[in-house]
């Protein structure tokens, strides 16, 4: 798992987090692509 930079106090910054890894946990057990993958081929 590769985190963005994040300026935001953790008040706001922690929820936001927890909602992706939870979406994106449910998306990987359904079988269906995680929110915001890397393409490693761009070269970042």
């Amino acid at each position: 798992m590769i985190t963005p930079h994040d300026s935001n106090p953790p008040a706001l910054r922690v929820p936001a987090y927890v909602e992706r890894v939870v979406e994106n946990v449910t998306r990987f057990a359904s079988g269906v692509e995680p929110v915001a993958v890397i393409d490693v081929s761009s070269g970042y």
